[in-house]
């Protein structure tokens, strides 16, 4: 029986150990997965069937162009003529996504674990969560430089947001966001969500943010519960329960946290599968296949790719004196290729200079 096969992953899953392997929070890819569904597919989607299996399929090096009817700005007077009617006509553009690629893979050597104390299926295991923990976190870098270039430049109405106070303040330079220490208490959720419906961005917003983002909000609310005078314990629990994420690939540096503010559908992710890929071809020992299931940290299937060969592997134990290990001679070798492309999707955006985007950019000050 092999020991890299796709079927493994779906044990895998379930399995545990005794590890120094450090978890991270992956709170980007977390609330991508979890609050991107409307860009995917469903009623009111962008995105129609049709152009999201073509993202599944259509080659990375390939464009994939979008249509849509832009929003400007319609014509209406105040002096009825009917040989003057406004034409009011549509106007149109395209637009397209980039595939970004993020590989990594392991070889494996049964022959080394015949008389070693740790078990063949252990240290796959083990290793297995090392690689899908460094490349979640550069899915994390991936999603993170996507909304950098669709943070929102320009936010209006922060002035009646922050009652005269200047608690929450634009700053144009860095185009993010700065909420005051007091803020990030009790009031910041409730104000940010009337600051999103003042710039006709209504809907349902998450924060994702550095850890121990809400710190000073979640010693607010344990302070104020049913039997205080203000009750914060309801429903901004719940609010923080369901829609508060946390990274660790988000440093806040000397603030008290940074991160971003997205409404659902602002981004979400398609994972693309190549012909081989998806037909399962084999041929001499190779397989090509997709993931049975989600993996741990990326969320996403992606693409298998698996070789059994031969090899003299006496070269993994020539180290110094060290005897050379005659099990290893002619080893045969397993190794497993996991790539995952992911098209990074977003709605249209007409102008990002004049009107305010859904992704905004936060900072949590000390003050």
């Amino acid at each position: 029986m092999p020991f890299l096969d796709p079927s493994f992953i779906l044990d895998f899953q379930d399995q545990g150990g005794s590890s120094d392997f450090q978890q991270n929070q992956n709170g980007l890819i977390d609330a991508v997965v979890e609050r991107g569904n409307p860009t995917l597919g469903q009623r009111g989607s962008f995105l129609t069937p049709t152009a999201l299996e073509t993202l599944r399929t259509i080659s990375g090096a390939r464009d994939n162009k979008i249509p849509v009817i832009k929003d400007d700005d319609a014509v209406v007077v105040t002096t009825p003529g009917f040989d003057q009617i406004p034409d009011n006509l549509p106007n149109s553009d395209q637009y397209g996504f980039t595939a970004f690629d993020i590989f990594s893979g392991m070889r494996f050597y049964p022959g080394m674990y015949g008389t070693n104390a740790i078990s063949a299926e252990f240290e796959r295991d083990n290793r297995m969560q090392r690689i899908l923990r460094a490349m979640a976190t550069k899915l994390e870098e991936v999603l993170s430089t996507v909304a950098e270039t669709r943070k929102t430049q320009l936010l209006n109405f922060t002035t009646q947001a922050s009652q005269g106070s200047g608690t929450f303040v634009f700053d144009g330079t860095g185009d993010t966001l700065n909420i005051s220490k007091d803020a990030q208490r009790e009031t910041m959720f409730h104000n940010m969500t009337s600051l999103a419906v003042a710039n006709k961005l209504p809907g349902n917003y998450s924060l994702v943010g550095s850890p121990l983002a809400l710190l000073s909000h979640d010693s607010a609310v344990q302070q104020s519960g049913a039997n205080n005078a203000v009750n914060l314990q309801y429903p901004m629990n719940q609010w923080i329960q369901e829609r508060y994420y946390q990274s660790h690939f988000l440093q806040p540096g000397a603030d008290n946290f940074s991160g971003y503010f997205m409404r659902d559908g602002s981004l979400g992710m398609v994972s693309n599968h190549p012909y081989d890929f998806i037909n399962g071809t084999e041929i001499n020992g190779m397989k090509w296949g997709i993931s049975p299931v989600p993996l741990q940290g990326i969320r996403m299937r992606p693409n298998i790719y698996i070789n059994n060969n031969a090899v003299d592997a006496t070269s993994l134990v020539k180290q110094g004196a060290a005897p050379i290990d005659t099990n290893l001679l002619m080893s045969h070798f397993e190794e497993m290729a996991i790539w995952l492309r992911v098209y990074v999707v977003y709605p249209y955006q007409t102008d990002f200079a004049t009107r305010a985007n859904d992704i905004w950019k936060l900072r949590g000050l000390t003050t």
